[in-house]
């Protein structure tokens, strides 16, 4: 299959789920913390873990997309910190991971890539590297561009997939 028709399976497959992340994360913060168990750091975060270890089917994601935005604005890097956790942590649910990326996504800083960098070596489980990757999508730099075009044959499918979509919004042929 050519590059023009891997990129647009890749495009009419992504879209919705870019689409939704993003209206996710524009969602604007309501005053739930007398339902999320107060304002600590650890009751708002356990308040969105226990949100984020449900069957996807299950998760309220506008409260969760909620608790992450409270969670940062309040808490700042040390906030940030708890959701890198999720995606750095083996045992977490791939749900969780993907939440995790839906929530750090509005708050993605060119100063994260030696730590995104590090979740996408081949050791590391699949899910955290493809979360990984669709973080490190959002730095534009040439720098990554060139580090995703050179996981184009990176034996993980999820891998390529996710790479593939990355190098098609940077109009990056193969």
């Amino acid at each position: 299959m050519n590059f023009q028709k891997r990129v647009k399976q890749v495009v009419y497959i992504f879209c919705p789920l870019i689409f939704a992340s993003l209206i996710f994360s524009s969602c604007g913060s309501k005053d739930n913390t007398s339902k999320m168990g107060g304002t600590s750091l650890e009751n708002l975060y356990q308040s969105w873990h226990t949100l984020a270890s449900l069957k996807p089917e299950n998760i309220d994601y506008l409260t969760a997309l909620q608790l992450s935005q409270e969670i940062v604005r309040m808490y700042g890097d040390e906030g940030i910190n708890k959701f890198f956790k999720v995606l750095e942590t083996p045992e977490e649910p791939p749900s969780a991971k993907m939440l995790a990326v839906m929530c750090l996504t509005p708050f993605v800083k060119p100063e994260w890539k030696n730590r995104l960098l590090q979740l996408t070596k081949p050791e590391i489980d699949v899910n955290t590297r493809v979360c990984a990757l669709t973080l490190l999508d959002i730095i534009p730099t040439d720098e990554i561009t060139e580090y995703l075009k050179s996981l184009l044959n990176d034996p993980e499918p999820r891998v390529q997939f996710v790479v593939l979509t990355a190098l098609a919004k940077r109009n990056q042929p193969e």
